[in-house]
């Protein structure tokens, strides 16, 4: 696992929560004024933020020269291994160099030149530069089903409140909704609680950030909305596969602008009364 921690809001109003690096970590710095070489090197970056680039493609860095002085990249070593949502990638130094690269959900990890200690968050303020922030969704296996997305991490209810009550739970996507657009009104989430996202929440790789009818934000993954389903009772049920709603799979392709046509509606689907409750 790679040497990184998040910091609560519970300790930072400021900010809200970010990934932030743990200890001494492995970082490269340039050898030349020209920023054509770079070295790893040790370094105490213990507290130090770390970054998201907006320029860059899933397990793709496109920071170079200047803009690798300016944003140290987080690196691997040799033998390090990754799990989900942690990935490690390949990555030029310069002209002759390789390393390997962390990235959270894909998305390469950088610390910023102009922050000195531990808690400062100056680069969050530079065009298509953004903290690191928590995506509360994971990977769950299925021997038939595949890989699906499910709920784990800093999950939220509908008051932007910390809860857990979801936490494992399967995650959908329905066939109504368009391209980072959700459909699914006041009725419908009663049996569909979204995927919360919080205030502070941005966009990254494969997730985007969506605001909804009634102003809360909500993750989308591939432009797909995410939304729990009622009748699940328990982490990794899957009881949610029914007409318009489908288990959301890490292979989805990208959200349409229009969604198809249908005969049924989703928030006219009922449910047992033991699946109520959740505070959604």
């Amino acid at each position: 696992m790679p040497p990184v921690a998040w910091v609560d809001t519970a300790v930072n109003n400021t900010d809200g929560n970010y990934l932030v690096a743990k200890d001494e970590v492995v970082l490269a710095l340039p050898e030349d004024s020209g920023n054509t070489s770079f070295k790893e090197q040790w370094n105490d970056r213990d507290g130090f933020a770390l970054y998201t680039f907006a320029k860059d493609g899933k397990g793709v860095s496109n920071c170079s020269g200047t803009c690798l002085a300016n944003w140290p990249p987080l690196l691997a070593g040799a033998n390090d291994e990754a799990n989900h949502p942690y990935s490690i990638i390949e990555r030029s130094l310069g002209s002759t160099t390789t390393s390997r690269q962390w990235a959270y959900h894909g998305m390469p990890l950088y610390f910023f030149k102009s922050d000195t200690a531990a808690g400062q968050t100056n680069g969050k303020a530079l065009s298509n530069w953004q903290l690191a922030r928590p995506i509360p969704v994971s990977l769950q296996n299925d021997a038939a089903k595949g890989e699906f997305l499910i709920g784990k991490g800093y999950l939220l209810n509908s008051q932007g409140m910390a809860d857990q009550s979801k936490s494992g739970f399967t995650l959908y996507t329905f066939a109504k909704d368009t391209a980072d657009q959700s459909n699914c009104g006041a009725t419908c989430i009663g049996n569909w609680p979204p995927l919360y996202a919080a205030a502070e929440a941005q966009s990254a790789g494969d997730f985007s950030v969506i605001t909804r009818s009634d102003s809360s934000k909500q993750w989308a993954y591939n432009g797909h909305p995410l939304y729990f389903y009622a009748g699940d009772n328990a982490a990794g049920e899957i009881k949610g596969e029914i007409t318009n709603w489908s288990l959301a799979t890490t292979a989805v392709k990208a959200a349409s602008s229009s969604a198809p046509a249908s005969s049924s509606t989703a928030s006219s689907y009922t449910y047992s009364s033991s699946s109520a409750g959740y505070g959604y």
